[in-house]
C-alpha cells in the first residue's frame, strides 16, 4: 500500500522548509540600514527646504504688506503738501491716520518713519524749516520684525523687513 505522505528524499526539497539563504544574505549585508540612513539624511534636507520656503514665503508677504503701506500713506501725505507749514502739519495728520496694517491686516506698523524734502532724491529730513519752502516730496519708510519659526538656526530669532515710498506733488509744466 503506498503512503499518502510525500517523498521528500524521491520529490527534491520540501515546499514546507525554508530554503537555505546565508549565501545570499551575506551578499547583501553591507546594504543593510543603507535605506533608512539615506530616508533620515533625505528627511533632514526636505524639511530644512520646507522652512525656508515657509519662512521666506512669509518674509515676500510681509514686505508686500510693508510695501503697499508705505505707497498709500506716502501718496496720502503728498496729496496735502503745499510747501507750507500747514501743508507739513496736513501731511502728518494725514499720515496719522492711514491704520495701515501687516500680518493680513491685523497688526498695526510700529516702526514707521516720516521725512520730507526739495525732490525726490532727497536729502529728507524729519523737521522741515519753517517756512518749509519748496518741500514739496515725503518719504514715508517701515519696517517690521518678523519672528522666524522654521529657519531660526540661519537667520536668528527674528528678520527685518522693510519698505520705503518717496511720493511728491509736481507742477505741471507743459500741456
Amino acid at each position: 500500500m503506498r503512503s499518502l505522505q510525500p517523498n521528500t528524499r524521491a520529490n527534491g526539497p520540501s515546499p514546507y522548509r525554508t530554503p537555505n539563504r546565508t549565501r545570499a544574505s551575506s551578499a547583501h549585508s553591507g546594504r543593510r540600514g543603507y535605506i533608512l540612513v539615506a530616508t533620515s539624511i533625505s528627511m533632514v534636507f526636505m524639511l530644512g527646504v520646507a522652512g525656508l520656503a515657509v519662512d521666506i514665503g512669509r518674509m515676500y508677504i510681509t514686505k508686500n504688506e510693508a510695501q503697499a503701506y508705505v505707497d498709500s500713506a506716502s501718496l496720502n501725505a503728498a496729496i496735502q503738501l503745499d510747501g507750507t507749514s500747514a501743508g507739513i502739519t496736513r501731511a502728518t495728520s494725514a499720515l496719522s491716520r492711514d491704520t495701515g496694517k501687516w500680518t493680513f491686516d491685523t497688526t498695526a506698523f510700529s516702526s514707521v518713519t516720516t521725512s520730507f524734502g526739495t525732490s525726490s532724491a532727497g536729502p529728507f529730513t524729519a523737521t522741515p524749516p519753517n517756512p518749509p519752502t519748496n518741500y514739496n516730496y515725503v518719504q514715508v519708510a517701515a519696517s517690521v520684525n518678523l519672528p522666524m519659526y522654521l529657519i531660526r538656526p540661519l537667520s536668528g530669532p527674528t528678520a527685518t523687513v522693510g519698505a520705503a515710498a518717496v511720493a511728491g506733488r509736481r507742477g505741471v509744466t507743459t500741456l
